[in-house]
């Protein structure tokens, strides 16, 4: 097969030899050394720009699995709360009005947190870097809102929900709605 251009960004792709890792992908080779396979190789995305939409839109935003074990906690502990309420900025995912609490689960990856989850792609990375420092901005921005309006926040990571230290994550929760 011939080379051919990609659509997005103009480059000349190659496919790769039988005799490599990825062999049969359309890439994007470095043009001095195109006759070797080096590590220099871009992988260009295989997916339809459909298939890969209706990928993205499966990630949920509520009822998350970490959002549902912190509501299966707090319910079994015999805390009621109201969900997403939209008149609040950020829509906390539990809101207990009568404590004036609310409480949010971030993802680490979507919110940068700083464990292993939280990494950021190398690939189309200021894209990323940007999107995902804009999540931050604006989830501490939301959170300066909260607490301007006399609400008290607390953030549950999902990685303290997967994390094998349940007890301790259910002791940080119930310190924070009963105090």
């Amino acid at each position: 097969m011939s080379p051919r251009q990609d659509r997005i960004t103009g480059a000349t792709l190659s496919l790769i030899p039988n005799s490599f890792p990825l062999a049969g992908q359309w890439a994007v080779l470095n043009a001095r050394q195109e006759h070797r396979f080096l590590a220099a190789v871009q992988v260009i995305d295989q997916m339809s720009p459909d298939r890969r939409s209706a990928l993205m839109s499966r990630i949920r935003a509520t009822n998350t699995q970490p959002e549902m074990a912190v509501r299966r906690m707090l319910h079994g502990l015999g805390y009621r709360y109201i969900l997403h309420v939209k008149r609040l900025p950020g829509r906390p995912d539990l809101v207990f009005p009568s404590r004036h609490k609310v409480i949010f689960i971030y993802g680490c990856f979507w919110h940068g947190h700083s464990c292993g989850r939280g990494f950021r792609p190398k690939t189309n990375g200021t894209f990323w870097a940007e999107k995902l420092d804009r999540n931050k901005e604006r989830d501490e921005e939301q959170i300066r809102e909260l607490k301007g309006l006399g609400w008290q926040v607390l953030t549950v990571w999902e990685c303290e929900v997967r994390g094998y230290e349940m007890s301790r994550l259910e002791q940080r929760l119930v310190g924070f709605l009963d105090t």
